[in-house]
Parts: structure tokens; C-alpha cells; sequence
């Protein structure tokens, strides 16, 4: 129903769009008032008197213009006073910082951000991904360190490029999973929907390229400099959180949700608080991964979610009364 009324604002806008004004008449009204606050004295406005609103806008163009020049005598007194007091200089370095926005997780959950060009990455903690301010909706380049679940929008004009360490991954519309830790000496890659591109940058200077589909990943070894594909098993699918996940739950306890999540996942979950457990739910995750349903029972739930080790799910809050 929201999404319904959502798209419905769009065509009631087109509908009753604003009539076009007439710029020549506008613009004769505006030279005419020009006029008469050149004809204004100063005099008219007395000492001591609060001028009527009328007479407020029509003081007279020259005091305006003083005024104008005031103020911007007055502000660029006062960023240089406040630039001085706090020592505050703009360095070059500074302002090539300026230019690049840093997406950093920085908590103990999965936290889901959205890119200018409609795609979202789940970051992992600790994880951190980096990519230019300037034509961010064109601009399809990010640097990634950590592990975080992509899900790319389709752009066929801008391919999606990361530059993950030693890993170059490139695709136009598609979902995946990244582990590039900064202290690992392999690099991987899961597909889940779409094709992907990885390819490995050897200290030598070769380069070493593979293409990924569903199911499929890619291990990258600075050792060895050697891309591995594999084949996931059914064990190991089951094991990744962007596992899509499907179940309604029209009104079942937090205690039987956990124990849906634990068999798709393979993830044990945990209650920091055992009347947790007595909270009932009434959702429906249909088709979402694990970190999407996370960020919901957060919110359902007033609660706390971190995702240990990739294995253990710990909800801590005050939970339910029975």
C-alpha cells in the first residue's frame, strides 16, 4: 500500500505541474519597483520610529547595496577570526579527502548503505569502502577492505568496478559476497546472482582473470599469485548469510523465528535475555538475506544484533514479558 501511494505522488505532480508565468510582465513589474526606490528619500524614515513593513522594502538601492557590502565584509571577518582562533588551515591533503567518501562500519552489525547509483552493500564490521564524491551516480569505482554482501544495480553504460586489495572485481548488475581482509593472504569472491569478472594482481605484474557465475567462487592467493575457482556445495551455501530466505510468520515467537533462521543460515542464535525469546512477530521475509532480516528485527523488536565469527547470531535487549 505505501509503495502504491508512493508512485501515485509522482503522477499527481505531473498532474498539477505549475502553470508557466509571463517573464516580460515579471519583469516590467520589477523594473517599475526599481524605480520608485530611486525616487525614495532617506528621510522619510525617522529617527526612533520602527518602520511599517511597507516602508521596509523600500528603503532605497544605495542602502541596500551598502548593506550587502556589509555583510560580506562582516562574514569574511568572521571566517577568518574563527580560522585563526582555531588554527584551522585547508591543506591540500585535506581537500583531496574532501573529494572521496568513506563508508566505515564501525559496529558490531551488519550495516547496510546505499550508493549514489542505487546499489547497497551490507558491510560487515570493521569493514570500510571508499569511492570519489565527484559524478557519483556515473561513477561505478570503489575501494573495499573487509567482507560485505554487494547487490548492484543494473547499468550496462557504467560497469561496477571494486578494487579490493590485490582483486579487481568488475560487473554491471549483479549480487555477490567479497572477503578481502587486510592481514588475509586470500581474497575470495561468491556469486550469487549475475556474472562477475575477478581478476588477480601479482606483485610480477600479471594478471590472472576468471569469470563467476551463480554458486561459483573465486579464491585469490598472494602466495601463489593463482586464482582458484570453485563450485559451492550445498553445505557451504547454506553457510553464507546472503543465502536468500523466504518464510511468513504470521504469529510465532521469537524462539521459533530463531530456530527458522539457525536451518536456513547455519547460524546459531543466541538470547542475551530469555524473554527474548517470548516476543511474537508477524512478518514476512520473503526472498531477503540474512543481514536485511537482521536490520528488521532490530527495529521490530527494539533490539541489538551482532554477528559473530560469521556462525553466531547475539540479540541482546529487554525482550518480551509472557
Amino acid at each position: 500500500m505505501v509503495e502504491d501511494w508512493y508512485f501515485e505522488l509522482d503522477k499527481n505532480a505531473k498532474a498539477t505541474q505549475f502553470p508557466d508565468f509571463d517573464k516580460l510582465k515579471l519583469l516590467d513589474k520589477i523594473q517599475m519597483q526599481v524605480a520608485d526606490l530611486n525616487e525614495l528619500e532617506l528621510s522619510e524614515v525617522k529617527e526612533y520610529e520602527t518602520p511599517a513593513p511597507a516602508k521596509i522594502l523600500r528603503f532605497s538601492k544605495q542602502l541596500a547595496w551598502m548593506a550587502g557590502v556589509a555583510a560580506i565584509f562582516i562574514v569574511v571577518l568572521g571566517v577568518g577570526f574563527f580560522a585563526r582562533k582555531n588554527g584551522a588551515t585547508v591543506s591540500s591533503e585535506t581537500a583531496k579527502k574532501s573529494e572521496h567518501i568513506v563508508l566505515y562500519n564501525n559496529t558490531a552489525a551488519i550495516v547496510e548503505k546505499k550508493l549514489p547509483d542505487g546499489s547497497a552493500v551490507w558491510l560487515k564490521p570493521g569493514s570500510k569502502l571508499t569511492y570519489e564524491r565527484k559524478n557519483e551516480e556515473s561513477n561505478r569505482e570503489v575501494t573495499f577492505t573487509g567482507e560485505a554482501f554487494f547487490d548492484v544495480a543494473k547499468d550496462a553504460l557504467h560497469p561496477f568496478v571494486i578494487y579490493a586489495n590485490e582483486m579487481n572485481i568488475r560487473v554491471v548488475g549483479t549480487s555477490f559476497n567479497v572477503i578481502a581482509l587486510p592481514t588475509s593472504r586470500t581474497f575470495k569472491v561468491s556469486v550469487v546472482t549475475g556474472k562477475v569478472q575477478v581478476t588477480g594482481l601479482g606483485k610480477s605484474g600479471k594478471t590472472e582473470s576468471v569469470y563467476l557465475t551463480p554458486k561459483h567462487q573465486a579464491s585469490f592467493n598472494l602466495s601463489s599469485q593463482k586464482i582458484v575457482e570453485t563450485e559451492l556445495s550445498e553445505v557451504q551455501l547454506k553457510k553464507q548469510y546472503w543465502k536468500p530466505f523466504s518464510l511468513n510468520f504470521s504469529d510465532a515467537s521469537m524462539d521459533v523465528v530463531a530456530k527458522e533462521m539457525q536451518k536456513a543460515f547455519q547460524v546459531k542464535v543466541e538470547f542475551s535475555n530469555a524473554d527474548i525469546a517470548n516476543c511474537h512477530l508477524k512478518v514476512d521475509f520473503n526472498n531477503q538475506q540474512l543481514p536485511e532480516i537482521i536490520s528488521l528485527l532490530e527495529k521490530l523488536l527494539d533490539v541489538n544484533c551482532e554477528l559473530v565469527d560469521g556462525s553466531t547470531l547475539k540479540i541482546t535487549g529487554e525482550g518480551c514479558s509472557e
